[in-house]
């Protein structure tokens, strides 16, 4: 039996449209570490734009700031890593 070949540019797709649907929850899951209580909800309203009833402004900021590192990586990932990208 030959071996499966894979085609990298296909697999690195493949990846980047999972992550890309899977935008929100990888959010959320992130979120859970840094700010008590939040929701999957909560999370889906924030990356909307709407601010969830009863949610502090710094978990707000906090959650929007995994969504805008999240969106910059994806936009981001054909350029090569180095000191100054991560300095960015």
């Amino acid at each position: 039996m030959e071996p499966v070949r894979s085609d990298t540019t296909t697999d690195r797709r493949t990846a980047v449209e999972l992550a890309k649907r899977l935008l929100v929850d990888s959010i959320w899951r992130t979120a859970k570490i840094e700010v008590d209580g939040v929701t999957f909800p909560d999370t889906q309203e924030i990356f909307d734009g709407r601010a969830p009833e009863g949610m502090s402004v710094d978990d707000i900021v906090t959650v929007n700031n995994i969504k805008r590192a999240w969106r910059f990586l994806l936009e981001n990932i054909d350029y090569p890593v180095d000191w100054q990208y991560i300095r960015e």
